[in-house]
């Protein structure tokens, strides 16, 4: 949210809380307590011009012994669902009221909970990594790949690496977000 990425695409999968785009709440759920350069208005028209795209199960709804249930979080929503879907309307009609450019994108995955071997081999997830029609237009990114690997080394770094003969074309290599 703080820096230029260069970025093609910013993909978050089910996350717990989010940075709200909003000084009402404090950080880490809003933009609340941090210093000028961080949480001014140029900041948050900064962090809503990223091209954020926010990777949802639609049946994200179990609050396991990993769902964040502090005051502040659960503000944020019962559910990861339900807090991705309030962030980005919340990001959305910040961005409409000011006239600010907005980046972000919601990709919604039916019949999906917390799990990331269906999030990330379901046809959403190339829509999540390149956008909409990708499998129209390309076809599948990683048939033919001999499968994808999902590495996890420092917590939330996902790296995903496939072999160059995906259907990827210039897409082939690997992937970091």
């Amino acid at each position: 949210a703080f820096i230029d990425p260069r970025a093609f695409r910013i993909v978050v999968a089910n996350p717990g809380t989010y940075l709200a785009p909003t000084r009402q709440a404090d950080f880490p759920f809003g933009f609340g307590g941090l210093p000028d350069e961080l949480g001014s208005e140029p900041a948050l028209r900064a962090y809503l011009a990223q091209p954020l795209t926010l990777y949802l199960g639609q049946e994200d709804t179990i609050q396991d012994q990993h769902f964040e249930k502090a005051p502040a979080a659960m503000e944020q929503g019962a559910s990861r669902i339900e807090r991705g879907r309030r962030t980005f309307a919340l990001a959305r009609q910040l961005a409409a009221e000011r006239g600010w450019p907005f980046h972000w994108k919601l990709v919604e995955v039916p019949g999906v909970g917390h799990d990331h071997e269906q999030m990330l081999n379901h046809d959403k997830f190339a829509e999540a990594l390149f956008g909409d029609n990708f499998i129209e237009r390309f076809g599948k990114p990683f048939e033919g790949a001999g499968g994808v690997v999902v590495s996890a080394g420092l917590e939330g770094v996902l790296a995903l690496e496939f072999e160059q003969r995906a259907n990827l074309g210039e897409h082939g290599g690997n992937l970091f977000f």
